[in-house]
């Protein structure tokens, strides 16, 4: 009888373990996350030991380009979850269930992870939206008797970032910086009671008690998460608990036109930016220079030529000429730019620029004369909510009768006095040939 009542025991806990190992199973390859979203993915190393939390940022811009990362650092920092007052369970799509127990303190090596995003990096972008990943690794000490047997064991993670904001990362209204972390544990063997992490789940809940049904009934299944990753139809431009950093170009032209413009001037121009928001720190922004445009302030690193925009704001001052271009590549979306320029010429021209935002064109900057040494007027401010382009174009074409003596009166006046004292000195000589004769 004792034999058989052991047999039944062994049998009991075969089960049991199968049955944990269903439930990660189902957590790992089971049903999809909602919206489209592929089914959470278990990372677990080969010394069993180390578990990796995914977090993505999404790099959004009108343009199919490469932009700086953001400066910030995340930080994510495990604890164990008491569980002694609650009663959470995992049941597989067959039935059998088992406990969730309180994490273990101690069996954490490594409480605290980062991940850095960094401008000394680039990402590619679209419209759409390109996901750069990285990973958060914690590790857990499987020696000795730190967890107390087979099981579930339930911990905490939060997420926290005191600088995203200002570096122009938008966080979705509806994210949450916390997940919870179950890990699966087991025994190394039958004669070995060592234990060794096998799976885990992660889901995302305010409520630590959550309990998962993998039966018919799917309870709490949609709360499984692969990380800090996007929940949403990125086809439809569409984000959830995910972080975005959405950034814009800005290119402006220059066409000097017109029988009598003189299209080797370099035009003085200052360019001035604006903060999206209130409390910007600074941001490198790549720049293009075409032809013999010039930009004041520029660096070089192995990535590229940039400018730092202070704190997303202020003047950056270069020159144009006909066929030249400054391009900005970079710049967090929502902040506005506008342009003065000066007439270093002689000469008066007409001045205007046109301007494209995304797919809204319109004229920032009315056509007017601008005379010699003087600055174009009131620029409008272009907000960047797409691609931007400024076209802008100075123009001098032959000047017309009434302006040929405005501009030489001088010289026709002394021509037309010059023919009248030659016709009052033929006059004179001629009476005087009379009176003689």
């Amino acid at each position: 009888m004792k034999k058989r009542l052991q047999s039944i025991n062994l049998v009991l806990m075969l089960m049991l373990i199968f049955a944990f190992a269903c439930a990660s199973i189902v957590s790992a390859a089971g049903t999809t996350a909602g919206g489209g979203v592929p089914a959470p993915t278990v990372t677990v190393t080969d010394t069993n030991n180390t578990v990796s939390i995914r977090k993505d940022l999404i790099f959004i811009n009108d343009a199919a380009t490469a932009v700086r990362e953001p400066n910030t650092t995340y930080t994510y920092t495990l604890s164990a979850v008491d569980m002694s007052a609650a009663t959470a369970t995992v049941k597989d799509s067959d039935g059998m269930s088992g406990p969730v127990k309180s994490g273990v303190a101690d069996a954490i090596t490594t409480k605290t992870a980062t991940i850095t995003f960094a401008s000394t990096a680039t990402s590619t972008t679209s419209e759409a939206g390109v996901t750069q990943t990285r990973y958060a690794d914690f590790t857990f000490d499987l020696a000795g008797t730190k967890f107390p047997g087979p099981g579930i064991y339930r911990y905490k993670i939060v997420e926290a970032n005191a600088t995203k904001a200002t570096v122009g990362i938008d966080a979705m209204a509806t994210y949450n910086d916390t997940r919870y972390l179950d890990v699966y544990v087991k025994k190394t063997s039958e004669t070995d009671d060592t234990p060794v992490i096998y799976g885990y789940v992660l889901f995302e809940s305010d409520d630590a008690t959550i309990s998962f049904d993998g039966t018919t009934s799917q309870t709490n299944i949609a709360k499984k998460s692969s990380g800090y990753v996007n929940t949403s139809n990125t086809a439809n431009k569409a984000y959830t608990n995910v972080d975005v950093y959405r950034t814009q170009n800005v290119t402006i032209n220059k066409t000097t036109t017109g029988l009598m413009a003189d299209k080797n001037n370099d035009f003085p121009l200052t360019i001035t930016f604006t903060a999206p928001a209130d409390g910007m720190a600074d941001i490198p922004v790549d720049v293009t220079l075409v032809d013999d445009a010039t930009l004041a302030g520029t660096s070089s690193d192995t990535i590229g030529t940039y400018v730092t925009l202070a704190a997303c704001a202020g003047e950056l001052s270069g020159t144009v000429d006909n066929g030249s271009s400054i391009s900005f590549i970079g710049v967090p979306e929502g902040a506005t730019v506008s342009l003065v320029e000066t007439n270093n010429t002689p000469d008066s021209y007409k001045v205007k620029a046109e301007a494209t935002v995304g797919s809204t064109a319109s004229t920032p900057l009315a056509e007017a004369i601008v005379a010699a040494s003087a600055t174009t007027g009131t620029f409008t401010a272009l907000t960047m909510s797409s691609n931007t382009t400024i076209d802008l174009t100075n123009t001098l074409d032959t000047i017309s009768p009434t302006g040929f003596i405005t501009r030489f009166a001088p010289y026709v006046l002394l021509l037309v006095g010059g023919i009248l004292l030659i016709v009052l000195g033929r006059k004179a000589v001629n009476n005087t040939k009379k009176k003689n004769a």
